[in-house]
């Protein structure tokens, strides 16, 4: 519970930030605070205690308020201006895209090549040290 209201606190306060500089103003979800912010709080107290779980989990809401803000201007030649989400993995992948776009049409699908290769090479490297693990008589994690 730390985790998410500190993580919403964030949200809270980067909304106000940017409606006093007149930007486009990144409502903070609850849903996405909630799942992230706690992660990141628990994650946070293994590291650093109460203190590392307020302000990981403040850093999260800082990080998926201000990322969908960077994201905006491509959404707008979407034709999808000042509307964003502003779960992380929604402005990951769309800065990427995004970016991506600026070498128009083959951008996009290098875009597209270059994280199916990297989706096949994970998997690779998934499936290879699990064979390793097992073939050394270890067993293999869920």
């Amino acid at each position: 519970m730390v985790g998410f209201f500190s993580s919403l606190v964030a949200g809270t306060v980067c909304m106000i930030v940017f409606g006093l500089c007149s930007w486009t103003i990144i409502i903070p979800g609850v849903i996405a605070h909630f799942m992230t912010g706690a992660a990141s709080g628990v994650i946070g107290n293994s590291v650093g205690g109460r203190r590392g779980a307020i302000i990981c989990a403040f850093g999260n809401g800082v990080v998926i308020s201000v990322v969908p803000l960077v994201l905006v201007p491509f959404l707008g030649e979407l034709g999808s201006a000042s509307a964003t989400f502003s779960d992380s993995d929604f402005g990951v992948f769309g800065l990427y895209y995004g970016l991506m776009s600026n070498f128009g049409q083959y951008g996009i699908i290098g875009a597209v090549v270059i994280a199916v290769v990297l989706l096949f090479v994970a998997s690779a490297f998934v499936g290879r040290s699990r064979t390793a693990m097992a073939a050394q008589g270890m067993p293999a994690e869920k």
